[in-house]
């Protein structure tokens, strides 16, 4: 009996020293992994706040644009435009036919930049590309005027100006070339400022026609460009181009 009594008080000795043993070791286990935890914690944030931000190469690539060469002929897509030469007017002239033609005069204070231009195109039915007009301001920021509205140059006669039949000159369906002007108006005080005439490499201009407009065919988009430039991005992200800088 006295036996069978110390054998009980060792294995409970023993079991009671296992209990303690353990718990300690897994107290000691959990403080160590809340340690790396909050070490690997801290190295992460470091590593955030030492990594350096992207680089804005908007300056290296607005210094590249002014070594381009002003183009008289763009290619984008199935369109080619031709005879791209922007000039600063007080009038917008389109829509001629016979010895008529009709024309915008720009309001006080501001000015017309202008340019004929011959669109050919392999499509029948095509989108014609955006150009729109900016000017670069004293933070290097190229900022948004207007987008250049698209006219027919001329009509084959009075009748289909007014929309009476097809001139087949003015419809891509049959004929392979077509011949627009590109006009918007630019506030005076803006001509002392570098101006660029930009394109966009997705078309957003759409043939539409109302029969009983005068024209009847129109062109028009609903697109838009980027108000303000001043991040490389927003130039190499919208797919934009240069055509022309007028100084």
């Amino acid at each position: 009996m006295q036996k069978e009594k110390k054998f009980y008080q060792k294995w409970w000795f023993w079991l009671i020293i296992i209990t303690i043993v353990g718990v300690v070791l897994f107290d000691d286990g959990q403080v160590n992994n809340e340690a790396e935890n909050k070490s690997n914690l801290l190295s992460e944030s470091t590593v955030e706040k030492q990594m350096p931000e992207k680089p804005n190469r908007w300056k290296f690539i607005l210094d590249s644009l002014n070594k381009i060469p002003n183009k008289s002929k763009y290619k984008e897509g199935q369109n080619i435009y031709s005879g791209l030469s922007f000039k600063v007017g007080k009038t917008f002239t389109y829509d001629r036919y016979g010895d008529t033609y009709h024309y915008s005069t720009a309001e006080r204070g501001d000015k017309y930049i202008t340019s004929n231009v011959n669109i050919k195109s392999e499509s029948k039915d095509p989108a014609l590309h955006m150009f729109a007009l900016y000017y670069l301001d004293s933070d290097s920021s190229l900022i948004l005027v207007n987008a250049m509205e698209y006219r027919f140059q001329r009509w084959e006669d009075y009748g289909t100006y007014l929309g009476n039949y097809l001139d087949k000159n003015n419809d891509f369906a049959y004929s392979e070339t077509v011949k627009f002007t590109l006009g918007t108006t630019i506030p005076e005080n803006l001509l002392k400022n570098k101006l660029f005439i930009v394109s966009i490499k997705t078309p957003s201009f759409i043939r539409s026609v109302a029969r009983f407009d005068n024209p009847p065919v129109s062109y028009s988009s609903n697109g838009k460009m980027v108000r303000r430039i001043s991040k490389d991005f927003e130039w190499t992200e919208n797919g934009y181009t240069l055509i022309s800088i007028i100084k």
